[in-house]
């Protein structure tokens, strides 16, 4: 699927929702789904940085949560066609 220039493989799902900033790079996410409860999260800006772990391995500006990151091991590096949190889209 490709919307604007995300392109997203296999999306698993498909939700509207709506943002609501808490605080400076805190937001509130209320995600709407077709069916079943609606689900709430709080999502927290991070800039682009290196790893220092891992030299030259840059991680792109994202959001992220507690619900992404417990699921990932520590050290962990996404592969080629992986993205661990929602980053902000790439402008031509």
């Amino acid at each position: 699927m490709v919307s604007g220039n995300i392109k997203i493989i296999a999306p698993l799902s498909e939700a509207s929702g709506t943002w609501t900033k808490l605080e400076d790079k805190k937001y509130l996410i209320e995600i709407l789904p077709t069916s079943g409860a609606r689900i709430y999260r709080v999502y927290t800006l991070v800039p682009a940085y290196v790893d220092p772990k891992y030299p030259g391995v840059t991680f792109a500006e994202h959001i992220e949560s507690s619900y992404e990151t417990d699921d990932i091991i520590p050290g962990q590096v996404p592969g080629v066609d992986e993205m661990y949190f929602p980053e902000r889209a790439k402008i031509d």
